[in-house]
Formats: C-alpha cells, sequence, structure tokens
C-alpha cells in the first residue's frame, strides 16, 4: 500500500516538471521571435535597411532618368540645328515641349553667363547649368532660396542689375540690402524682383531670410558688363561664334559662312548655292563700319569689333544661286526662241514639226542642256510624240557641280473629240490624228462605213460604250479602218455590234495591220460578226508587224459562210504578224465552217504569238488546238468566280457583272 502511494507521488511529481520545461520553453521561444522581428524590422527600416536602400536606388534611378533625359534632348537640338545650337535655342517652350514629363523651368543665370534647368518627377527635385557651350553641369546644394541676378544696363563704372529671389517652399520673409534697406516680402512664394545699382569690380552682399528662419548670404559682383548679341542669319547662312553676350571693352569677332540647304532626306541639294548679300553690324544703335581696327568684310563674311561697348545686333543676308531658265517655247522653229510664240495645245497637224527650246544661266553663265533619256540631244529639241521629256541642265561652280531637271510636257498635236456617230464616221479626215470619245454613243440608225487607208493615231474611248455598231461592208479586209499601223485603241466598249458581211477579212475595228505593232488597251466587244473567211472579233486578218491584247474580251458569234474557213475570238487569220494577248477572254461561238481557228488566235504557225493569264469559255467552244492559239479553257461557271482567273486584279480592273462574267472597270 504504502509503495502505491509513493509511486503515486512520484508520478505527480513528474508531471510537475513536464509542465515547467513546457512553459519556459514557449518564453524562450517567444523572445527569439521577438529579437528576430526586431533584427528583420531592423534590416527593412534602418538606416542601412532593404527598404530605405531601395527607396535610395530609386531616387538615384529617377535623378540618373532627369539627367539623362536632358543631355538626349540638348543632342537632339544640335542635331536638329546641323551643329548650330546656341543658348539662345534653350526656351522654355522648347523645353516645355522636349522634357514636359519633368516639370521643367528655364532661368537666365547672368552671374556664370548661362541658363539654370529645373526639373521635377516623383517629388524629385534637380538643377542644372547649360553654359554657352551647351555644356551640362548638375547643380549640387542649391537650397530652398533661389537667388540669381543680371546686368541690365551700364552707366560708366557703375551697372544697373536686376536682382530674382524667391523660396517657393517657405516663402520669403525680408531681404536685407548692403546699402541698409531692407525689403519686406511677407512671406510671399512669388519671386521678388529687385533693381539695384553696383560699381563694376566692387563685392555687395544681401541677406535673405525666408519665413521659416532660415538666412542665406548671397554675393554681387559684377566685374565686367556683358553686352547683348542678336543674330539675324538668312537661310542658307551661319555663324561660327554662337555666343549670345560680348564683354565690354573686350573684341569681338566671327565669320559668317554660305552653306548648302539640306534637302528633306538629309542629302545635300546641288541647285542650292547661297553667296553673302549683305552684312549690316550695329553696335548700340550706331553701324559699324570697316574703319580703324573695326572690319566688316562681306566678301569675305569677316566680322571685327576691337572694343565693345553696347549691344551687337547682326544682320546677314544671302543671295541664293540657282539655275534660271526660260519658259520653254515649243513651235516650229529650231533655230530660236526670242521672237517666235509657241503655239497652243492641240493647234498642229500630227506629223508637223516641232520643236522644243529654252535657255538656262546660272549667274551670268549659260548652261548646257541636254535630254536626259539620250544625252547626245540638246535643244532646240524635234518632238517626235506628245508627252513628256525630261532635260538635265547643269553648270559648274567652283569645284562644284550643279544640275538641275526641266521637265516639260507637250500635248501641241491636235486632239480630236468624238460625242457622235458622225465623229466616228469623220475620223477619216485625219488618219494620224488622237480621238477621245466624250460621251456613250448610240449607232442605232447609222450604218458605219469602213474608212480607208492606214489609221496611226490614237482611240480612247475614256471608259465610253458604243451601242449598236452597225456597219456596211463592200470591200474584203474591213472594220472601222481597212489598215492600222502603229495605231492604239484603248478603254472602249462595243456593245451589240451587228455585222453581216459576204466579204473575207472582217472585224469590229480593222480589216488588217501593216508593217507597226497595234496596241489595244482595256477593250470589250459583245455581238455578231459575219463574214466569208477570215473572221474575228477585233481584226479581220493579222497581215504585219504586230498585235498587242492588255485586259481585251470579246462575249460574240463567230459567222463564216466559207467551208473549210478560218476565225478566231480576237482575230480572224495570221498571216506574218506576231500577236500576243495577256489577261483577256473570250467567250462565244465560232461557225463549225471554220477549220483553222483559236479562242483567241488562229491555228497556223506556232511562233510570233504569245497568250499569258488568257481564258475561253469550253461549252461554247469546245475544241482547243494549242494554249497557243486559245490559253486556258474554264466552264461558263468558273467565269462567275474572280479566283479563277490568275493574276488578274478584280479590284482595280475587273469585277463580275450582273451576267457572271469579267466586265473592265474605267
Amino acid at each position: 500500500m504504502e509503495k502505491l502511494k509513493n509511486k503515486r507521488k512520484c508520478s505527480n511529481n513528474f508531471k510537475s516538471d513536464e509542465k515547467g520545461i513546457t512553459l519556459i520553453a514557449l518564453v524562450i521561444t517567444i523572445i527569439i521571435l521577438l529579437l528576430l522581428a526586431g533584427v528583420a524590422i531592423a534590416t527593412l527600416t534602418g538606416e542601412n535597411g532593404l527598404m530605405t536602400r531601395a527607396k535610395q536606388a530609386k531616387k538615384e534611378q529617377i535623378e540618373a532618368e532627369i539627367k539623362e533625359s536632358l543631355i538626349l534632348a540638348v543632342q537632339d537640338l544640335q542635331m536638329e540645328k546641323v551643329g548650330d545650337a546656341t543658348l539662345d535655342d534653350i526656351t522654355q517652350e522648347w523645353i516645355e515641349e522636349k522634357l514636359s514629363e519633368y516639370n521643367p523651368s528655364v532661368k537666365d543665370d547672368a552671374s556664370i553667363n548661362g541658363k539654370k534647368i529645373t526639373m521635377q518627377k516623383n517629388g524629385i527635385t534637380k538643377k542644372f547649368l547649360i553654359d554657352e557651350e551647351l555644356n551640362i553641369t548638375e547643380i549640387e546644394n542649391d537650397g530652398e532660396i533661389q537667388f540669381s541676378y543680371e546686368a541690365i544696363s551700364r552707366d560708366g563704372e557703375n551697372a544697373q542689375i536686376l536682382i530674382k529671389v524667391r523660396d517657393t517652399e517657405n516663402g520669403l520673409n525680408k531681404i536685407q540690402c548692403p546699402n541698409g534697406n531692407i525689403i519686406e516680402c511677407y512671406g510671399t512664394k512669388q519671386e521678388k524682383a529687385i533693381d539695384y545699382t553696383v560699381q563694376i569690380g566692387t563685392e555687395y552682399k544681401f541677406k535673405i531670410i525666408s519665413s521659416s528662419g532660415t538666412e542665406q548670404d548671397e554675393t554681387v559682383l559684377v566685374n565686367t558688363y556683358w553686352h547683348k548679341i542678336t543674330k539675324n542669319i538668312a537661310e542658307g547662312a551661319k555663324i561660327d561664334n554662337p555666343v549670345i553676350k560680348a564683354e565690354y571693352n573686350k573684341a569681338y569677332q566671327a565669320n559668317i559662312i554660305t552653306k548648302d540647304v539640306l534637302a528633306e532626306d538629309g542629302t545635300v541639294r546641288t541647285d542650292a548655292l547661297y553667296v553673302i548679300d549683305n552684312i549690316v553690324v550695329k553696335m548700340g544703335e550706331q553701324e559699324v563700319i570697316t574703319a580703324e581696327n573695326n572690319i566688316v568684310d562681306k566678301t569675305a563674311g569677316k566680322i571685327y569689333i576691337e572694343k565693345v561697348t553696347g549691344d551687337i545686333e547682326i544682320n546677314v543676308s544671302v543671295k541664293k544661286l540657282e539655275i534660271q531658265t526660260t519658259e520653254a517655247y515649243i513651235g516650229p522653229s529650231s533655230t530660236g526662241i526670242e521672237s517666235t510664240e509657241s503655239v497652243k495645245n492641240n493647234s498642229q497637224q500630227k506629223g508637223t514639226e516641232l520643236y522644243i527650246n529654252f535657255k538656262a544661266i546660272f549667274g551670268e553663265t549659260n548652261c548646257t542642256i541636254k535630254l536626259k533619256d539620250d544625252d547626245t540631244k540638246t535643244v532646240p529639241y524635234k518632238i517626235t510624240y506628245d508627252g513628256t521629256y525630261t532635260f538635265v541642265v547643269s553648270t559648274t561652280y567652283g569645284t562644284k557641280n550643279i544640275t538641275k531637271e526641266i521637265t516639260i510636257e507637250t500635248q501641241k498635236y491636235k486632239i480630236y473629240r468624238i460625242y457622235t456617230p458622225q465623229d466616228l464616221q469623220d475620223m477619216s479626215k485625219d488618219m494620224s490624228g488622237d480621238y477621245i470619245i466624250m460621251n456613250d454613243i448610240d449607232m442605232t440608225g447609222f450604218e458605219f462605213i469602213p474608212i480607208s487607208g492606214s489609221f496611226k493615231g490614237m482611240l480612247d474611248g475614256q471608259g465610253h460604250t458604243i451601242y449598236n455598231f452597225k456597219m456596211s461592208v463592200t470591200v474584203s479586209e474591213s472594220g472601222m479602218f481597212k489598215l492600222i499601223n502603229k495605231a492604239i485603241f484603248k478603254n472602249i466598249i462595243f456593245k451589240d455590234v451587228n455585222i453581216d458581211s459576204s466579204y473575207s477579212g472582217i472585224g469590229v475595228i480593222a480589216g488588217t495591220t501593216e508593217y507597226n505593232t497595234s496596241y489595244f488597251y482595256n477593250i470589250g466587244i459583245t455581238g455578231k460578226i459575219a463574214g466569208r473567211d477570215n473572221v474575228g472579233s477585233f481584226i479581220g486578218v493579222a497581215n504585219g508587224g504586230g498585235i498587242s491584247f492588255e485586259k481585251c474580251y470579246a462575249r460574240t458569234e463567230i459567222i463564216t459562210s466559207k467551208s473549210n474557213s478560218s476565225a478566231a475570238g480576237f482575230v480572224g487569220y495570221r498571216r506574218t504578224a506576231n500577236m500576243y494577248a495577256n489577261k483577256c477572254y473570250f467567250s462565244g461561238s465560232i461557225s463549225n465552217n471554220a477549220t483553222a481557228r483559236g479562242a483567241i488566235f488562229p491555228t497556223g504557225g506556232t511562233t510570233g504569238r504569245k497568250i499569258t493569264d488568257t481564258y475561253y469559255n469550253l461549252e461554247l467552244f469546245t475544241t482547243q488546238t494549242s494554249s497557243i492559239y486559245s490559253g486556258t479553257g474554264i466552264q461558263a461557271d468558273e467565269f462567275k468566280d474572280s479566283n479563277n482567273f490568275e493574276n488578274w486584279d478584280f479590284v482595280n480592273d475587273w469585277y463580275i457583272d450582273e451576267n457572271g462574267f469579267p466586265e473592265l472597270r474605267f
């Protein structure tokens, strides 16, 4: 029993000891944690803590950013001014434009001949000084009170100065002047300006007292007087001395240098040279002339003033040396331009000899004139076609070559305007003329008579349509023209043509070709063309020279009455001419009597013809003898899909019309 009691006592004592150890451990743990927390807080927030160092790093980063931004802005200014930037260019307007995010301000600091720049970001303020050479110096320990002065006038050994004082943080209380005067400021945070007279070479002490009680002593010492220099330099010249102030009673010199004007791409314009026209220098309202030791030499561009006694104003005018050309003469004279007036536009029969002539001088020197595309040709230049001619005019100035291009556009030959069916018929009166169609023309009731002879001119439909073209054919190889030779047809739609002939060699535009290549651009033809043999929508027989089709189409019924005849969608028969088609198509039918046929060109020979990106309707024309004659066959439904026409422009050149065929845009 006693043993049992002792055992219980021992057990109880053990439990009591266990509880005591746990409590002590807890206390120790808490103490350690508090110590660690203190260390952590100290690490974060102490003088050298992480947060403090982070804030300092951030501050240094912003300070570096402010300084770098100012440096880059001044460098950009130098580049914009091609190295001619001066302290005058450092203005409040300029710095606000370039560095607006830093709330910048600019002040003159006459005491050190420069400008003070103040910039702020995120509560951090930095101040810099820019001197006359545009060197940037950071201002340290500028204090809360801002003090500056500048000499504004001189009277013998005395100078009138303007003092500016400001304390934007605390405001100004008073200013104690060297003469004993006290200027009360009553806590203003605005800039205080004071006029004060000082003796040159004498030191003056000012005491500035802020509203916070801060006192700041400032010294004013005007050892000399600086006169302002203003410069009005005309474009095309620069001055080699950028200073904006000159010291009293000291010498001032500068040189005026002419320069070429830079083009927009940064290259030097070779047609722009300058010489000094005049230099006028004033000092204290009196003109400075070359006399005694003073020099104003406009020829050499030299300015020298032995003793500066007043503000200096420099005015420089320049004269631009450039190639001068007379108005171009275009007329029958091949010898001169003085006594003969230019002919009016569209006033001469094509084939009349006309010449381009003009004169070009540089200063007092006649220039060389040559045709740009052929430097063996000069003026007077015989016009070979209406259009644009470019001449290169050249001369030298010292060691430099000066050139200028002169472009002259001529429209001196007659251009006939077509309004009616009869106007079309009257093209027979000038077979070399240029014709333009002014409106849509309905040929109903008018039977066109083929024009004999060879047409060598141009017919431009300007996107207009000729409706119901009907032609009376009484001879073989006929169309609007019997022959074409180096002719141009463009921008015309012939809709619902009806030609029914018993003769061979029939086409809407020409019976046959000769000698030189004729061209067809943006031409469309619909309707029926019937003849005995050699029938095509455009031309009956390609006899000589060549034929070129670009963006043309025919949706026509081609009929021949002779068995074993020749026919094709564009050209009925080929003898010797070369034939080309690009981005064209034929959707129509060809008479079964025509055994020698092709969808675009007729069969017969494999050379002298080329078809690219050109198509025909398989359902209406089932016999494809060769791509040399036909192009690429597609089904009728495929004409409705622009994707089936490789390399065609359905934005600018074509569109699919309501009938499901490509139609020309004009």
